[in-house]
């Protein structure tokens, strides 16, 4: 396999503007951006790293958030949070600032989706590959470690989960190929 570079392309032409080598040391597994416009990236070595986009700088904030790698990751509500969860068989919630993280949740298999609701409420679901899969996407409260449930529909891995900007509705993908729009309340 090749190096694994992060590149900035131009949208219009297609051209590189920028590209650095040294991200993620074996690959990039997780992306998402930040609320003031950092792209944050989630890698094969467990570490959770912040970007400038406009020249692919590193930002001091960056930590080592799972022993494997990262496999999901979502702000809370108010972005002082980064959940996370990875090849570790955990659900992670850390102080992006100071790299503080504590354990929200320890699964049965490795997760594929992650997602959290402005009220606190994360979503997960396992992707076991190996066994027949449960399929069930697995509620919590962010702030107390409460389950709150699980949702059992889907009749295959769920790979993808997503909340409304309102939180009224949670969004969840199956390679059973279905899409599941499931109301909170």
């Amino acid at each position: 396999m090749g190096a694994i570079i992060l590149r900035m392309l131009n949208n219009r032409d297609g051209q590189f503007i920028n590209s650095r080598n040294d991200a993620h040391p074996g690959g990039i597994t997780s992306l998402i951006l930040a609320r003031d416009g950092r792209l944050v990236s989630g890698g094969v070595d467990g570490r959770i790293r912040f970007w400038n986009p406009n020249d692919l700088t590193p930002s001091d904030n960056n930590y080592l958030a799972h022993q494997g790698s990262v496999t999901s990751m979502a702000f809370n509500r108010d972005g002082s949070q980064l959940i996370s969860a990875g090849a570790d068989r955990l659900v992670r919630a850390c102080n992006w600032q100071n790299g503080q993280c504590t354990e929200v949740a320890r699964t049965n298999e490795a997760i594929g989706g992650l997602a959290v609701a402005g009220n606190g409420q994360v979503a997960y679901s396992e992707r076991p590959f190996l066994v027949t899969p449960e399929n069930r996407i697995f509620l919590q409260d962010l702030s107390s470690g409460g389950v709150l449930g699980n949702l059992p529909d889907h009749r295959d891995r769920v790979v993808s989960l997503a909340y409304t900007p309102d939180s009224r509705f949670m969004i969840s993908g199956s390679a059973d190929q279905t899409i599941i729009i499931w109301e909170v309340r």
